[in-house]
């Protein structure tokens, strides 16, 4: 079993392994979107960039600071913060600077209960930030909107999308 663990491992990491050949529900995801009369194009053609989120080892949340949303608070309709918590301002802007947060960001929980939920970073939130549980995805506004984005990963086909490539 190693050995095929490690195989998969490697080929995924070289992007050589392409899925969609291994599974019938890519397939039947790629038949649905070649039939659209809208041309395809690949994610990253229109988003600014892409960041994952990091939880520091013996991280503590203190009373107040900066937001800090874990998976749980990404939801399809918006962003749940009934249990908010919060990281000092030194982690936001030292380990986690890469992964700030600002209104119009696109967050995809990526593992746990909520795993292909989207959801737009509102205004009026302030600073936030995100854990390694969820990616960041900052849009071009002139190409795409992000509550488009986030309302196709939630619909049936960017779930189903989603579900192909999780592991």
């Amino acid at each position: 079993m190693e050995s095929t663990v490690t195989s998969i491992h490697r080929l995924t990491q070289s992007r050589n392994w392409v899925y969609s050949a291994n599974s019938q529900n890519a397939l039947s995801v790629e038949k649905e979107l070649s039939a659209s009369k809208y041309r395809l194009v690949q994610l990253d053609e229109l988003i600014e960039s892409l960041a994952g989120g990091l939880t520091p080892k013996g991280a503590t949340y203190p009373e107040t600071g900066v937001l800090f949303l874990r998976v749980g608070n990404i939801q399809a309709h918006g962003l749940d913060l009934s249990d908010a918590v919060f990281i000092d301002r030194e982690l936001h802007n030292g380990d986690l600077k890469r992964c700030q947060l600002r209104a119009g960001d696109v967050l995809l929980a990526i593992t746990g209960a909520t795993f292909g939920k989207a959801c737009v970073m509102p205004n009026g939130i302030g600073e936030a930030n995100i854990n390694q549980h969820i990616v960041r995805i900052r849009t071009r506004p002139d190409l795409l909107s992000p509550h488009y984005l986030a309302l196709f990963f939630n619909s049936k086909i960017g779930m189903r999308q989603s579900q192909i490539f999780a592991t």
